[in-house]
């Protein structure tokens, strides 16, 4: 691969209210900032964008993807983490309804598995995946990929061969 282009998506009403994710579409602040990206991203001549299915990641990919005239591929392999039962609460009730998990999810992300989630070795997992597939599909190619937090985190720890944690 020539180059990976790692964007997370553009802001959602969720970013600002404090909730773990796992829903919301692009609020005007996101709209704004992925018209933005994609501008910025036309100097560096990518030839194809894939995205994770949640709205708010396809949405700025799309943003994308209209301004550079490229194909957008939508991959479950770049969900987020999958939060489980977490998944849209404040994270402030999560501090005062689930400390013990809380606390351990803080001092050692990587032994935690989110009840009806997964943990960070499965979101590793699925990462690897598909950057394998990504690097025999386009060798010699920029890429630009619209996932998320977790996901960016994951795949920068992989190339750099350092634990999740």
């Amino acid at each position: 691969m020539k180059e990976l282009l790692l964007i997370r998506h553009g802001q959602t009403n969720w970013n600002t209210q404090g909730r773990v994710q796992g829903g919301g579409d692009l609020n005007k602040v996101g709209i704004t900032q992925s018209n933005a990206l994609a501008t910025a991203l036309e100097k560096f001549h990518a030839t194809a964008i894939y995205t994770s299915p949640s709205r708010r990641a396809h949405q700025t990919a799309t943003i994308i993807a209209t301004t550079l005239s490229l194909p957008v591929y939508t991959t479950s392999l770049l969900k987020d983490l999958d939060y489980g039962v977490w998944s849209g609460a404040l994270l402030a009730d999560l501090i005062k309804n689930d400390p013990d998990l809380f606390e351990h999810w803080e001092k050692n992300p990587s032994s935690v598995t989110f009840p009806e989630g997964e943990s960070l070795l499965d979101l590793r997992r699925r990462i690897s995946t598909f950057m394998d597939e990504i690097t025999e599909k386009h060798p010699y190619e920029t890429v630009v990929l619209v996932t998320h937090e977790s996901p960016i985190i994951s795949m920068v720890a992989i190339a750099l061969e350092v634990p999740d944690s």
